[in-house]
């Protein structure tokens, strides 16, 4: 047995149909709520992986300066163990 079509439907609340003022509020709530704080959370994700990003240059940089013996260009380096030769 089909419904008739004068019930009304659980969507539909109040006389005028359309949204409650309970409703409204409470979407407009979240909406209030929830728009910010993805915005938060975008731009901390976005600062995070600047984050990220420097210090994975940073540690590439410093495996570079190991494998290159860690010594800047036009410096040179004692050796170690041993003694000191007077020229």
């Amino acid at each position: 047995m089909s419904p008739s079509p004068s019930s009304s439907s659980p969507l539909q609340t109040g006389s005028g149909g359309g949204l409650s003022k309970s409703d409204k509020i409470a979407i407009e709530t979240s909406v209030s709520i929830g728009v910010p704080a993805t915005i938060a959370a975008i731009i901390g994700a976005y600062f995070a992986y600047l984050l990220y990003l420097a210090e994975k240059r940073k540690r590439a940089q410093e495996a570079a300066e190991a494998r290159s013996g860690g010594a800047e260009a036009g410096v040179e380096l004692a050796p170690l163990g041993g003694t000191a030769r007077s020229g």
